[in-house]
């Protein structure tokens, strides 16, 4: 039985782009031009329309993910399951990336949109009972006929109008979804915290995203068992590019007794886990709690040195040089001005 990837809610209904091994379109624009058998395209059409919007409306966003450069559905044997999965959080967070005023001054899209689905597929008949599994927790399957089915866009899923990715590490992240070394793992692990750390669902409260990206960070980096807060500082300055930010020292640690001496990057990675160490712990937290001495939001700060982290990760990985960052680190890096860093302390 064939196997079919798809987005049923990327934010963008005329998307038709490669980046390394992987294909990504709009069915309901491009479906005549790649799926050329009649009978496939007839079972989708169907399929697909059970996709739909709040208002009835059928749902024109549904993406399809092919794990190559050309539309294949490949038989169950043949589905590289996890390499889609890493394809598609690389999507999300290439998009959680590109800035708002990028995006034409829109929000960006929270990870809800970037939901990858599967599902198998016998092309020519769509008179037997359709059935589907749901779940990543319980596993729910669903069985029904075709006029009894319906699949209502959920009300998190946002619908503000095209949303872009930042190109340039998203095509360095799709080279990257076959490898298997352990950098390469806790990269593409560290995403599905990410992933619920900017997700859009009722419930999900700002502490809780502050222990999501505290969390990715650890799985990205690698953190040790002990001195965890000096270790995040220091990984941190290590993907940052060369810089002569000047340091300050200060008592830190339990009672306050011992000395620190960080540049403003190392203290805010210290504040950072101290919080989400208070969070987890069960402290209280207000407003002021969840952002910096300059107001700033602290979930916002750490996507924004979350990516400048990817960025030193592909200069280590040889995936481009420091001088090929360097324009996208002077064009984006919001952290920067969050900090309240000035810009002549970069490349010295």
């Amino acid at each position: 039985m064939p196997i079919i990837s798809f987005m049923p809610y990327y934010p963008d209904e005329k998307v038709d782009r490669t980046a390394a091994n992987f294909h990504l379109w709009n069915w309901w624009g491009h479906r005549e031009k790649r799926v050329p058998d009649a009978a496939i395209r007839i079972y989708l059409d169907k399929y697909f329309g059970l996709y739909r919007r709040a208002d009835g409306g059928v749902e024109r966003r549904i993406a399809i993910l092919s794990p190559d450069n050309v539309c294949s559905f490949r038989e169950k044997e043949q589905f590289t399951g996890r390499q889609v999965n890493r394809f598609a959080n690389a999507l999300m967070a290439s998009h959680l990336f590109e800035p708002v005023e990028k995006n034409g001054g829109r929000a960006t899209c929270p990870s809800d949109n970037f939901a990858a689905l599967c599902q198998g597929f016998s092309p020519g008949d769509t008179d037997s009972p359709i059935s589907l599994s749901f779940g990543s927790y319980v596993r729910t399957i669903v069985t029904g006929s075709w006029d009894q089915l319906l699949f209502t866009t959920p009300q998190s899923v946002t619908d503000l109008g095209p949303c872009r990715p930042e190109e340039t590490i998203l095509s360095h992240l799709a080279t990257l979804c076959p490898e298997t070394s352990a950098t390469i793992n806790r990269l593409f692990r560290s995403f599905e915290w990410v992933r619920l750390g900017f997700a859009n669902h009722e419930g999900l409260e700002p502490a809780e995203r502050i222990v999501a990206m505290a969390t990715a960070f650890e799985a990205l980096l690698g953190f040790p068992e002990q001195d965890k807060s000096r270790f995040f500082a220091a990984t941190v300055n290590r993907y940052i590019p060369p810089n002569s930010l000047p340091t300050t020292s200060l008592l830190w640690g339990h009672g306050r007794t011992s000395g620190v001496t960080e540049n403003a990057v190392g203290w805010w990675c210290r504040e950072f886990y101290n919080l989400r160490n208070r969070i987890v712990r069960g402290d209280e937290m207000g407003e002021t709690d969840l952002r910096n001495a300059r107001g700033e939001e602290h979930i916002r700060i750490a996507l924004s040195l979350f990516e400048e982290c990817i960025w030193g990760l592909l200069v280590e990985l040889g995936k481009l040089r420091e001088e090929q960052r360097a324009p996208h680190f002077f064009s984006r890096s919001h952290w920067r001005t969050q900090l309240g860093l000035p810009n002549d302390l970069w490349y010295p």
